[in-house]
């Protein structure tokens, strides 16, 4: 799971990912893309959460 922590105040920003979900092969490269609905004047920090399957 890949998560977008903003920092600052971001009233009304609306933040979209494509694609919402991905499925890839471990090892693989997947990319996505994050769009603001209006510019970001703060810090935004990307991180990774690790899911395991039971």
């Amino acid at each position: 799971m890949l998560g977008l922590l903003v920092q600052g105040s971001m009233a009304d920003i609306v933040l979209t990912q494509a694609p919402a979900a991905q499925s890839v092969q471990q090892g693989n490269t997947v990319s996505i893309t994050c769009t603001a609905s209006q510019s970001l004047n703060s810090n935004f920090y990307w991180y990774l959460q690790n899911l395991v399957r039971l």
